[in-house]
């Protein structure tokens, strides 16, 4: 209020509008942001929900997400050109495909319905390991679901890291990173080493990062909370859909958007645009 009083113009980055608002949280919102001048919001959907609640589409600039591009980027291509084997010695039989969750261990990310799934898929034959990196508190209950697998050595709970070298080995080891509840950075962060991603199809209640997941290319979407359909999901995914695209091109998304360079050039156009 005090730029616009001053005549200074303004840009707001934001996450805009979820669409699952009420009346009077929309209101409020269209209030605040019509103090703005300019807006960067983290993906199309938001900015479709802006136009549609009156905002100019000129002023509306898509800048996504970043995280350690040039790190990331340099221990994938080291990873790629030495063909790094799996490490997960941890596991009763390492040559599994592994599913991997990678977050805090909390009630929102729904952590319980990956692991009733892989027991499910793993009912009769056992076709998949788990691998959960986080710490959180709903760790001792997720242990206590995760029992028979945790007892036969194709779960396994790595707890917390935050070393990149490490994480990068495990995340470009893994086949598949599922995120139940939402994804948000930790997608940008699996596809940054070529490992899919997959989550619910609710973007009412989506972090704006899911949109960087095309449906059967570089991961997949499930029905919110359906435990049946995750797991006809994950059994589709890598009988039919994996096989799709090389690691080098499901990160492919990385290069063109998801990344600090990609970001300069959207805010330079933000700021040279009228």
């Amino acid at each position: 209020l005090i730029c616009r009083l001053r005549n200074k113009k303004t840009i707001l980055w934001t996450h805009g509008f979820y669409g699952n608002e009420s009346h009077i949280k929309r209101w409020l919102r269209i209030l605040f942001y019509s103090i703005g001048n300019k807006y960067l919001l983290y993906e199309q959907r938001g900015r479709k929900l802006m136009i549609k609640a009156g905002f100019e589409a000129s002023k509306i600039f898509i800048i996504y997400n970043s995280l350690d591009y040039e790190l990331q980027k340099k221990y994938f291509e080291d990873y790629q050109k030495n063909n790094i084997k799996k490490e997960f010695t941890f596991f009763k039989n390492s040559k599994l495909k592994t599913i991997i969750f990678l977050g805090r261990l909390t009630s929102v990310k729904k952590i319980d319905l990956l692991i009733k799934s892989v027991n499910k898929l793993n009912s009769k034959i056992v076709k998949f390991n788990l691998l959960i990196i986080g710490e959180g508190p709903q760790k001792s209950l997720l242990k206590k679901i995760s029992k028979k697998g945790l007892d036969k050595g194709w779960i396994y709970f790595y707890g917390k890291t935050y070393d990149e070298s490490e994480l990068s080995k495990l995340i470009y080891s893994s086949d598949l990173m599922v995120s139940p509840g939402n994804t948000g950075l930790n997608a940008v962060h699996a596809l940054s080493y070529g490992t899919p991603v997959a989550t619910h199809n609710n973007f009412n209640k989506q972090m704006p990062e899911a949109a960087i997941i095309e449906d059967q290319q570089t991961g997949f979407f499930f029905n919110e909370n359906d435990i049946d359909d995750l797991s006809l999901n994950i059994d589709r995914w890598f009988s039919k859909f994996d096989i799709n695209l090389t690691r080098a091109e499901k990160r492919r998304i990385i290069d063109q958007k998801y990344n600090p360079e990609y970001q300069i050039k959207v805010i330079q156009k933000a700021l040279d645009e009228n």
